[in-house]
């Protein structure tokens, strides 16, 4: 019984030490090669090393010099052409190492190696050493990333240029998923600080992604989804501009997407893009029973100041050509009569139960037509949504059109004794 209840507990503080150690995730590292010839050391960065002789790029961060700032700027200045968003977000986490904001450099220390380095090899005459660490941090005060600072202060600045790119990659690589080995982050820099990525393609740049589990890109505003299946979703305009995608799920970001700097919560969207890169169309699919679609969230004040929330689970939104400007939104919801309450809303209307249909606005933002399709077994008296018109609540079935003053043109509308308007407008369609 006694080495029963020992197993037990031997489980239970090992289950408890997983979680507390992020689940078993021990952190990356970075490595130099420490060569020795005729009496010189040489130091260089792994990276640049594997670089050379596994794939033949030649490394290129300027003359010697350049600081290491310069360096590192030269490098991500190639990468701004095809991914902005990345080339910004590594520079800012290079200045947080640099500035010691979120690293350690420690003196007379050897860092207790982790082994990620994956398969490869070591030139004669030379010892693989690491320079740095990092791991999430798991407690208050705790720094992301720890520096041998001894071993840094020998290194010139192409080798700390190298590592610095080197351990923000692995950090963009973490936050997707843990990283077992450092072989994805070393084949991504090998790419940024050699010249070989001036010839690569948008198209080109985002299956290099892929294949080293960046699963996003940054273009035109929106996070694109870059695995394969997000590839299947790709498709091109002639002038080399993107046409369609798949957004990506941000875990980094709490499941959100960006659109224009502006954050919404959606799951699924299959965006399409004008040739000017602007986005014309929406395809948004959610399971999420609580979940709100709002155009308040894709900025508002440059559109107009009316506010609708759309809970359906799936529907597409069409914007006028070449503005930002909501011009329809089209939808399938669920007939299942367990499913959560369905609903479009806006200022002066509710539509309830709106299975199939379409809703579109005049550029002002006010709306101009609603129309939802006729669904087999529903009874003629059961209405679909209200629309509060000079005073009055009107009982709509299935169909509301208006012109620009908010006039009724034509509408089904049930409680015809409450609506005072022209007759010719009550064009009902059962």
């Amino acid at each position: 019984m006694k080495i029963y209840l020992q197993i037990i507990i031997f489980l239970i503080c090992a289950l408890s030490f997983a979680d507390d150690t992020d689940g078993g995730y021990v952190g990356n590292g970075g490595n130099v090669l420490v060569c020795k010839k005729s009496n010189i050391e040489k130091i260089e960065s792994y990276d640049r090393y594997e670089g050379r002789t596994k794939y033949g790029w030649q490394a290129d961060l300027g003359p010697d010099s350049l600081s290491v700032n310069e360096k590192v700027q030269l490098a991500l200045v190639r990468l701004i052409r095809l991914d902005k968003y990345r080339a910004d977000l590594y520079t800012n986490w290079i200045q947080d190492i640099l500035n010691e904001k979120d690293a350690l450099f420690l003196e007379n220390t050897e860092l207790i190696p982790v082994p990620d380095n994956g398969i490869g090899n070591i030139p004669n005459n030379c010892e693989l050493k690491q320079v740095a660490q990092q791991r999430k941090p798991l407690f208050p005060f705790e720094k992301r990333y720890t520096f041998n600072k001894d071993l840094w202060d020998l290194m010139d600045n192409d080798a700390k240029a190298d590592i610095l790119i080197h351990e923000v990659i692995l950090k963009d690589l973490s936050l997707i998923e843990n990283q077992t080995t450092s072989t994805r982050a070393r084949y991504f820099n090998q790419l940024i600080i050699s010249n070989y990525i001036q010839n690569l393609t948008p198209t080109d740049y985002i299956k290099t992604v892929s294949l080293t589990g960046l699963n996003f890109v940054k273009i035109n505003g929106v996070f694109i989804n870059t695995s394969k299946l997000g590839q299947d979703y790709l498709d091109w305009w002639e002038n080399g501009e993107l046409k369609s995608a798949l957004a990506f799920n941000l875990k980094e970001f709490k499941n959100t997407y960006c659109i224009q700097s502006n954050t919404y919560n959606m799951a699924n969207k299959y965006v399409g893009f004008n040739k000017d890169g602007s986005i014309n169309s929406l395809n948004i699919y959610t399971t999420d029973k609580n979940f709100i679609y709002k155009t308040e969230f894709l900025d508002l004040s440059l559109r107009f100041n009316l506010r609708y929330e759309l809970n359906i689970e799936k529907h597409n939104v069409e914007f006028y050509p070449d503005t930002t400007l909501i011009k329809k939104m089209w939808w399938e919801g669920s007939t299942d009569t367990n499913a959560s309450p369905q609903y479009i809303k806006g200022p002066n209307f509710y539509f309830d139960n709106a299975y199939y249909g379409i809703l579109e606005l005049f550029p002002s933002g006010k709306l101009k037509r609603f129309d939802t399709y006729n669904v087999p077994g529903i009874p003629p008296n059961m209405y679909f949504g209200l629309f509060y018109y000079k005073g009055k609540t009107l009982k709509l079935f299935n169909y509301l059109e208006l012109n620009e003053n908010g006039d009724i043109v034509k509408a089904c509308i049930l409680n015809k004794e409450d609506y005072d308007g022209p007759t010719n407008s009550l064009g009902c369609i059962l």
